[in-house]
């Protein structure tokens, strides 16, 4: 919310294009075909993802389609007069399963944003500190004007930080000297903003990730358990795609590659229902609409105890389905 409102203070504009299927948190403006979609894959048009979001909103909110710079091309230079900004999770996680977009579709996207005038801004909320310490700007090599990053960075206490290109900042973020209330400077304030438990939390997290293997660990786990999964469902015969990089999995029961939240809308609900009920049954918890996580925590025993419940329930939704 703070970064995109930052976006349209520095450029003077007013709309804000985001991707179907992204999450970028609960405010109105965020909430608009993330989990549903409208209109054509080519030409997608902004719906809201509940109740209570203003049609005023939408009206600000340009959606694009994600992956395919062909696509997206067209709808920002016609959109591009009055583009403040657009928004990606680099990765997308919750809806589309943590697939890893094609590195020149990112660099195509720096390119385009800067051609417009509108900055592009990188929501790291979820790949921030897990995709390695450089966040997904490091690992694709695109800079990004503005960053978001949360989770992660507070060590598990609740807190969010946005920030970016110096002039971008000083232009409308830090306050005019002797004049804290500029029209020029955004309005962020907040009862729990700084709070010391979630900045110290959050800098003995930080120092954990730069001292220690943690992050190598935890990819190394989930690398092993989605290479289990890819021949598990090799074996048994079953329609569904392996996701996910670093240290994030998924598993779709769909027989289509999933690339965009389209893609992730074939899967079938109630296979992936099964498969998490049958998981925790065993004791081992996979929400079945969002991908997991592992951590540096998890043991190889871990890995092979997922696996081994992997493969009953696996085998009785094969089962089920013949």
């Amino acid at each position: 919310m703070m970064a995109l409102r930052t976006a349209r203070a520095f450029t003077g504009r007013t709309r804000v294009a985001r991707f179907e299927g992204h999450y970028h948190g609960q405010h109105d403006g965020a909430l608009a075909s993330v989990a549903h979609v409208a209109g054509s894959e080519e030409r997608p048009r902004p719906v809201a993802d509940g109740a209570g979001i203003p049609q005023a909103v939408l009206d600000d909110v340009v959606v694009l389609p994600w992956n395919d710079i062909d696509m997206v091309a067209p709808v920002v230079r016609e959109a591009a007069g009055d583009l403040a900004a657009i928004i990606l999770e680099p990765v997308p996680f919750s809806n589309i399963g943590g697939v890893e977009p094609d590195p020149e579709f990112l660099r195509a996207l720096r390119e385009l944003t800067t051609q417009h005038g509108a900055l592009l801004v990188f929501d790291e909320v979820i790949t921030g500190f897990r995709l390695g310490l450089g966040g997904a700007a490091a690992h694709f090599g695109v800079t990004p004007d503005l960053h978001v990053f949360g989770k992660a960075v507070g060590g598990g206490f609740p807190v969010g930080v946005f920030g970016g290109r110096r002039d971008v900042m000083e232009a409308v973020v830090r306050p005019k000297p002797g004049d804290p209330h500029s029209p020029e400077t955004i309005f962020q304030s907040g009862t729990f903003s700084g709070a010391p438990p979630a900045m110290a939390a959050g800098l003995a997290m930080l120092r954990e990730l730069e001292q220690t293997d943690a992050i190598a660990v935890a990819d190394a786990r989930a690398e092993a358990v989605r290479a289990g999964w890819r021949e598990l469902v090799g074996d048994l015969g079953l329609q569904a795609q392996v996701t996910g990089i670093s240290s994030w999995l998924g598993l779709s029961f769909t027989d289509r590659p999933i690339r965009t939240r389209r893609d992730a809308l074939t899967a079938d609900p109630a296979r992936a229902r099964a498969f998490s009920l049958g998981l925790l049954a065993g004791g081992v918890y996979l929400a079945p609409s969002h991908p997991g996580f592992t951590s540096a925590a998890h043991s190889e025993d871990d890995v092979r105890r997922v696996l081994e419940m992997s493969r009953d329930v696996l085998a009785r939704i094969a089962a089920a389905s013949r």
